[in-house]
Protein backbone atom coordinates (compact mmCIF):
# COMPACT_ATOMS: atom_id res chain seq x y z
CA UNK A 1 0.00 0.00 0.00
CA UNK A 2 1.43 3.41 -0.80
CA UNK A 3 -0.06 6.53 1.13
CA UNK A 4 1.43 10.28 -0.55
CA UNK A 5 -0.11 13.75 -0.02
CA UNK A 6 1.74 14.59 -3.56
CA UNK A 7 -0.43 14.39 -6.25
CA UNK A 8 2.62 14.86 -8.61
CA UNK A 9 3.95 11.41 -7.51
CA UNK A 10 1.47 9.72 -9.58
CA UNK A 11 2.03 11.76 -12.90
CA UNK A 12 6.08 10.84 -12.36
CA UNK A 13 4.67 7.18 -12.16
CA UNK A 14 2.63 7.44 -15.42
CA UNK A 15 3.71 5.10 -18.10
CA UNK A 16 2.17 5.99 -21.64
CA UNK A 17 -0.73 8.33 -19.96
CA UNK A 18 -1.15 4.61 -17.63
CA UNK A 19 -0.17 3.82 -14.05
CA UNK A 20 2.51 1.32 -14.15
CA UNK A 21 0.71 -1.52 -12.51
CA UNK A 22 3.69 -2.03 -10.26
CA UNK A 23 2.19 0.60 -8.29
CA UNK A 24 -1.14 0.98 -6.72
CA UNK A 25 -2.07 4.36 -4.83
CA UNK A 26 -4.50 3.09 -2.17
CA UNK A 27 -5.00 6.61 -0.03
CA UNK A 28 -4.03 9.80 -0.37
CA UNK A 29 -3.26 11.17 3.56
CA UNK A 30 -5.76 12.78 4.89
CA UNK A 31 -5.73 15.13 7.63
CA UNK A 32 -7.88 12.75 9.95
CA UNK A 33 -4.83 10.46 9.53
CA UNK A 34 -2.45 13.23 11.56
CA UNK A 35 -2.01 13.64 14.81
CA UNK A 36 -0.96 16.41 16.90
CA UNK A 37 2.37 17.07 16.78
CA UNK A 38 3.97 16.04 20.06
CA UNK A 39 6.60 19.18 19.70
CA UNK A 40 4.01 21.48 18.04
CA UNK A 41 4.96 25.17 18.36
CA UNK A 42 1.02 26.06 16.86
CA UNK A 43 -2.54 24.07 16.59
CA UNK A 44 -1.62 23.52 12.51
CA UNK A 45 1.57 21.41 13.92
CA UNK A 46 0.75 17.50 12.89
CA UNK A 47 2.51 14.29 12.12
CA UNK A 48 1.73 11.63 9.90
CA UNK A 49 0.18 8.57 12.20
CA UNK A 50 0.24 5.32 10.08
CA UNK A 51 -1.29 3.24 13.12
CA UNK A 52 -4.82 5.12 12.67
CA UNK A 53 -4.36 4.15 9.05
CA UNK A 54 -3.80 0.44 9.45
CA UNK A 55 -7.05 0.59 11.91
CA UNK A 56 -9.08 2.56 9.30
CA UNK A 57 -8.00 -0.04 6.94
CA UNK A 58 -8.63 -3.34 8.96
CA UNK A 59 -12.40 -2.03 9.55
CA UNK A 60 -12.21 -2.02 5.84
CA UNK A 61 -11.64 -6.00 5.84
CA UNK A 62 -8.04 -5.15 4.35
CA UNK A 63 -4.50 -6.16 6.30
CA UNK A 64 -2.21 -3.10 5.73
CA UNK A 65 0.90 -2.45 8.54
CA UNK A 66 4.63 -1.66 8.41
CA UNK A 67 5.62 -4.60 6.35
CA UNK A 68 3.41 -3.61 3.46
CA UNK A 69 2.86 0.32 3.32
CA UNK A 70 5.35 2.62 1.61
CA UNK A 71 4.68 6.78 2.85
CA UNK A 72 5.80 9.30 0.39
CA UNK A 73 6.02 12.88 1.44
CA UNK A 74 7.71 15.88 0.94
CA UNK A 75 8.52 16.92 4.95
CA UNK A 76 10.51 15.15 7.05
CA UNK A 77 8.99 16.86 10.44
CA UNK A 78 5.87 15.40 9.61
CA UNK A 79 7.29 12.10 8.82
CA UNK A 80 9.66 11.43 11.50
CA UNK A 81 8.09 8.82 13.27
CA UNK A 82 7.24 6.96 10.32
CA UNK A 83 11.18 6.33 9.39
CA UNK A 84 10.45 2.73 8.30
CA UNK A 85 8.13 3.36 5.60
CA UNK A 86 8.95 6.71 4.37
CA UNK A 87 10.29 8.38 1.24
CA UNK A 88 11.07 12.10 1.00
CA UNK A 89 10.66 13.61 -2.07
CA UNK A 90 11.82 17.12 -1.87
Amino acid sequence: MVYTNINIIEKLLLKNGKKDSLWKFQYKFERKFNKTDPEAKDEFDTVRDLELIFKETEKKGRKFGEHNTILIDSDDAKTRFCKKNRILIP
